[in-house]
């Protein structure tokens, strides 16, 4: 999973802080081709710590939410 930074670098600098958000599809095997997508929500991450560990966090988070792997750079 590739995650990019502008959107932490923008909430930093409005002073907001950060909710990972995991989106996740389920196939429920109907017949009408159907599918459950579910929104799991993290934990807010406060923009007071270094940008860094701010990006980190929200990647390690998001992945975890969404049930996929986070590989840094």
């Amino acid at each position: 999973m590739q995650f990019e930074r502008g959107g932490n670098t923008m909430a930093k600098k409005m002073n907001f802080d950060i909710l990972p958000l995991g989106i996740v599809l389920e196939d429920t095997g109907n017949k009408n081709g159907k599918k459950d997508i579910y929104v799991r929500v993290g934990t807010p991450i406060p923009n007071t710590l270094p940008a860094e560990e701010i990006f980190e966090r929200w990647c390690n988070e998001v992945a975890n939410l969404s049930g996929l792997e986070y590989i840094p750079e």
